[in-house]
């Protein structure tokens, strides 16, 4: 059985009107895709996003829902290259987290690249750490930035 890791994407674009856009593409397949009790496929043709919303302002657009185990690199760069295909993306940021499997991690885009940061095993706060701090969430933010970044994608 799967285990259901949540996801949040927040980007943003060169342009109002190119948020908006992509905001309706996506908005449309996702309202298909919830009606239907499905997952919605966008950029991936191998994971798909379940439960899916989707809210714009201005030039920021953010996407929320589940999957079923994480993005793998592949199909992650898959979903980033079809956004960026849609849209100027000049600010990206995808967090996801499975708890109960202890999957945390995040996409970032900095310039031209792309930085994976996850925690591993090694890297969980134990309970501790969590001593100081006013919640999981807040512990598990300061292992990330104690954990090494890899690159992802050079665009």
């Amino acid at each position: 059985m799967a285990n259901n890791c949540f996801i949040n994407i927040t980007l943003e674009t060169g342009t109002e009107a190119e948020t908006k856009a992509l905001f309706i593409e996506l908005t449309e397949t996702f309202t298909r895709a919830n009606c239907e009790k499905v997952g919605a496929f966008f950029g991936s043709d191998t994971r798909c996003i379940f439960d899916a919303k989707c809210e714009y302002v201005g030039i920021q657009l953010s996407i929320g829902g589940w999957v079923k185990w994480g993005y793998s690199d592949f199909e992650f760069t898959d979903m980033f290259r079809w956004l960026r295909s849609k849209a100027d993306i000049r600010k990206f940021r995808m967090t996801y987290d499975g708890p109960e499997c202890l999957l945390y991690g995040e996409y970032v885009l900095h310039g031209e690249t792309i930085w994976k940061n996850f925690l591993e095993e090694k890297d969980f706060p134990s309970e501790a750490d969590f001593e100081g701090y006013d919640s999981f969430v807040d512990a598990i933010e300061v292992a990330f930035k104690k954990a090494p970044a890899t690159k992802v994608i050079e665009l």
